[in-house]
């Protein structure tokens, strides 16, 4: 029996001034599933993810485990459930890595902030040893993780991932596909948002290809990435 539509999206169109940069997708992501967003830069995936949290003005449809998300601002956004770790990581440099997670717990989360650090650091070992150092003097493979850990503190059912595995070393790119499994086995539903095909395909279920804004074709990732097309369009093979 198929896992329950965490995040459903029908119609989602974004436009900057005469811009169309997202341009009637539809798309839906399951419990213990990750959807990978792949295309070239100016495809619309970052679009996607900022529309859904309500960082860009959007039409169509959003709902996040059957809550329609239109009209909520981004924080009761997060309260329905969904969390974003944006692309160039944007940690709070001055702030240790724990003040870091701190803030992504959501109001309510009480005592169970420190279960949910615990969790983090469990899941990102590194984290641990650095919690009281600045975010700012951590690597980028570090930063990455923290970005993602700050996210997963809201204990979202949607986590969406905006370009992970940008400029890190090959060693944190497997890292991060270690972490989605762990994810999916979790049940959380996953939206990944990636320029690097080869990666976002061998760690996702489904994928969607985007270019200028529209669905190009999508289906199982592991179909897409035998696709000699695909391929040469995206993997450079």
């Amino acid at each position: 029996m198929p896992e329950a539509a965490m995040l459903e999206i029908t119609g989602l169109s974004i436009r900057y001034g005469a811009v169309t940069a997202v341009d009637g997708v539809d798309l839906t992501v399951r419990a213990g599933e990750v959807v990978a967003l792949i295309g070239a830069n100016g495809a619309g995936k970052s679009s996607i993810l900022k529309g859904v949290l309500g960082l860009a003005a959007a039409t169509g449809s959003i709902s996040v485990a059957g809550t329609p998300l239109a009209g909520l601002p981004t924080h009761a956004r997060v309260r329905a459930g969904v969390a974003l770790s944006p692309e160039g990581r944007h940690v709070f440099p001055q702030m240790t890595v724990l003040e870091n997670l701190e803030l992504g717990a959501t109001e309510g989360a009480g005592a169970d902030v420190a279960a949910l650090i615990e969790d983090m650091v469990a899941l990102f070992p590194r984290l641990r040893e650095r919690a009281g150092q600045r975010a700012g003097s951590l690597s980028g493979g570090e930063q990455q993780m923290l970005a993602i850990g700050r996210a997963l503190m809201s204990r979202p059912k949607v986590l969406m991932l905006d370009e992970p595995t940008l400029g890190l070393a090959p060693i944190i790119v497997d890292q991060i596909v270690d972490l989605l499994a762990v994810l999916k086995a979790r049940g959380m539903a996953v939206l990944l948002a990636e320029q690097n095909a080869e990666m976002a395909l061998a760690a996702a279920d489904r994928a969607t290809v985007l270019e200028t804004g529209r669905v190009v074709t999508e289906g199982a990732a592991a179909t897409l990435a035998a696709d000699p097309a695909i391929r040469r369009a995206y993997l450079g093979l």
